[in-house]
């Protein structure tokens, strides 16, 4: 029976009764948190939970909703749950730290544990500098990733270092850390499909979410799934072909309609539940588009994926990490025959791509014990791969906001859609972030065309009240980037010139003015 069936007091009180009596047998309490089943965080908490054994740690679960009707395993076995609510958490007491599954578990932590958030997507690139990922040191104590941290480690502490205004931390430490182990979602599915030992009979089709603007494929499902799986059903018939839309998408008619269109072949199958176990198993090769299930399932399996978009132009195939980036159908078809006849090889490639910037996942749990003792005694390790620390910003500097927008727009690497989140909830009056955002967007749309709900957001981010046309909307970015490029000259703020010497060459006619 679940912790949470005990009858009589607030479950609040409930946990922290539990947790005292652990505290009293000098056992460390570590609390797992999870405020959405999308992720399905028990297939690695508990695995990890097994391997961390019962001697010196106490683990429980906790999450906002039952796990009834979502988790197929007897989690109570293997560690104790609790349902609460995420404002309830700051009554817990007893509590050495709080994991929360993913990094969009978020609550009102107690501030007398640590808190340390767990990367959802599989990061990949040695180099970046986890710009999207920037706002997690106002919520949590720590995020962990699962890429070597070696290459960035001086850059993402001086972009994040000062990045946050002060008025925004949650949290009242003076220091933020990255940690990197291997992906722990990665560690549990290799345990499970070694025990598992399916047949490997099967191609997934396997998109992520809808509702996207129309030069980013737009709604997927709707304009490509049924060609997709036509194509693969056609072309395929000695193998399964799952379609497994993305389980935190809701299941809507259309997707019920697109399920039974193809109910008459008998190798067609649908995926919706959300462990990914069985059709990680049975899967010879993954087709998405650019969700990251195309990492985590060819870093995983060792087997490729590839990112199909259609709604590309320019015909065209590319290598990536995973496997490749096709635009058309017939290459799409081409290329799943070569990956299917050349198993050996693709597996080597793709474990060597995984090896380089990433760290295994075979020695996950084991990374992530270690990493974790050292995060509960507030110690660091003296080791830039796998620990960086970022000074919070716990005073305001003088002219903080000016310094903090031109770090972003200096920032090759950041895109407008986190120039947007920044606009839209911590600079929301600087019309130059707004104009920066806008004119990447633009650039980033091309020539196609730009639904209503694209131009009532431009204009809202650049503070235009109506917007005629995209010569006139361009037009009012350009000349607010061109009046703040040429005050930094003349004010010789150095800063500022870096930030905008390339926006301006890119945006303004007539390329940089002298200095």
């Amino acid at each position: 029976m679940s912790e949470s069936d005990m009858t009589g007091s607030p479950v609040h009180e409930q946990i922290n009764a539990v947790l005292k009596k652990a505290k009293t047998e000098n056992k460390r309490t570590i609390a797992f948190w999870s405020s959405s089943p999308r992720f399905s965080p028990w297939e690695w908490i508990v695995p990890f939970v097994r391997s961390l054994g019962v001697g010196a740690h106490f683990p429980i679960f906790l999450s906002a909703y039952p796990l009834d009707g979502y988790c197929k395993l007897d989690i109570y076995i293997y560690i104790p749950h609790f349902v609460i609510a995420a404002d309830q958490l700051r009554r817990l007491e007893s509590l050495d730290c709080l994991v929360a599954a993913t990094d969009d578990d978020e609550g009102d932590f107690p501030e007398s544990c640590r808190v340390l958030a767990v990367a959802h997507a599989f990061m990949y690139n040695d180099s970046s500098v986890f710009l999207h990922a920037a706002g997690h040191q106002t919520k949590f104590d720590g995020y962990l990733v699962n890429c070597r941290l070696g290459n960035s480690a001086q850059q993402i502490r001086e972009l994040w270092t000062g990045l946050l205004p002060r008025k925004m931390f949650r949290r009242k430490g003076d220091r933020f850390d990255i940690l990197a182990c291997g992906y722990l979602r990665s560690a549990a599915l290799q345990e499970n499909m070694r025990e598992l030992r399916a047949r490997r009979d099967a191609i997934c089709y396997a998109p992520m979410a809808r509702g996207l603007a129309k030069e980013q494929g737009g709604d997927r499902i709707a304009l490509y799934a049924k060609k997709i799986l036509r194509t693969l059903l056609t072309n395929f018939p000695d193998h399964q072909i799952i379609f497994r839309p993305a389980p935190y998408a809701e299941v809507d008619e259309d997707i019920r309609e697109l399920s039974a269109s193809f109910a008459a072949f008998p190798n067609f199958h649908v995926d919706t539940s959300l462990e990914r176990l069985q059709t990680f198993a049975r899967s010879a090769v993954l087709v998405s588009d650019v969700s990251h299930v195309l990492f985590s399932f060819a870093f995983t399996t060792l087997r490729p994926a590839i990112s199909f978009r259609p709604w590309i132009r320019e015909k065209s195939v590319a290598k990536a990490p995973y496997g490749a980036l096709i635009t058309d159908f017939t290459s799409l078809v081409t290329s799943i025959r070569q990956m299917l006849n050349e198993e050996s090889a693709w597996s080597a490639r793709i474990r060597a791509a995984r090896d380089r910037v990433v760290f295994p996942p075979e020695t996950a749990f084991s990374d992530f014990g270690l990493l974790l003792e050292r995060f509960m005694d507030n110690a660091p390790l003296d080791d830039r791969n796998t620990w960086v620390c970022i000074p919070r910003n716990l005073e305001e500097e003088k002219d903080g906001e000016a310094h903090a927008i031109y770090k972003l727009l200096a920032c090759d690497q950041a895109s407008w859609q986190t120039l947007m989140t920044f606009a839209r909830d911590i600079h929301t009056e600087s019309s130059l972030l707004k104009a920066v955002c806008c004119l990447k967007r633009l650039e980033e749309a091309g020539d196609g065309p730009l639904d209503a709900p694209f131009w009532e957001d431009l204009a809202r981010r650049t503070g235009k009240g109506e917007v005629k046309n995209l010569s006139d909307l361009k037009a009012y970015c350009v000349g607010i980037v061109k009046t703040a490029f040429l005050e930094s000259l003349r004010s010789r703020n150095l800063r500022g010139m870096i930030a905008l010497e390339k926006m301006y060459a890119r945006y303004c006619e007539g390329g940089c003015p002298p200095a």
